[in-house]
């Protein structure tokens, strides 16, 4: 696995063969290409204390609350988002809503 997702972030180049996602093959893009079809999450995630919006906005800091929630709903997150009390806002991480692994997960990836 550890190997695939070298080759797949473009971090080290197949010895024979090639890297394909789909039709696309991945040595063939440019990095704004690649990164359009690849996304990969470490097993390493970090939700940092304060409201949810927050976590989101580290990545798009331009991002509207619209943008966040269907960033959100597209990697799956958006039943429990909705369930929360007070949406974007409700504080997360230590000393606000516990979020289990899958739901930390899906905050990274959205």
């Amino acid at each position: 696995k550890t190997t695939l997702a070298a080759l797949v972030a473009g971090i080290g180049t197949p010895q024979a063969g090639s890297v394909r996602v789909g039709p696309a093959d991945l040595a063939e893009l440019d990095e704004a290409g690649a990164r359009a079809l690849v996304s990969i999450l470490t097993q390493e995630t970090h939700v940092f204390s304060g409201p949810l919006a927050d976590d989101l906005r580290l990545a798009a800091p331009e991002a509207t609350d619209a943008e966040l929630l269907d960033a959100l709903r597209t990697v799956g997150a958006g039943q429990w988002v909705d369930a929360l009390p007070d949406g974007l806002d409700t504080p997360v991480g230590e000393g606000g809503e516990r979020l289990d692994v899958t739901k930390v997960a899906q905050l990274a990836l959205a």
